[in-house]
């Protein structure tokens, strides 16, 4: 079992995610495409898009909890 949380996507509700689950101190990861202008708390950066399985995995190694908040357009794409 990893020991951070994951978020793919961080614009509109993935940016609230990311808020609420790093304010209590906790490191946290945002992946996606292109890096965001301002993260916050212990939140760190990795590069990913959800169409390539070996970037999601990467950026989901030890993780403790996925969000998924990617936009629609990249699911329209895989669905």
């Amino acid at each position: 079992m990893g020991n951070r949380p994951v978020v793919l996507g961080s614009e509109a509700v993935g940016k609230g995610v990311v808020a609420q689950l790093v304010r209590p101190g906790t490191a946290g990861v945002v992946g996606r495409r292109n890096e965001p202008t301002e993260l916050p708390g212990r939140a760190q950066f990795i590069r990913t898009d959800v169409l390539d399985q070996y970037l999601v995995m990467e950026a989901c190694r030890n993780a403790i909890l996925l969000v998924d908040a990617f936009g629609s357009e990249n699911a329209g794409k895989v669905w």
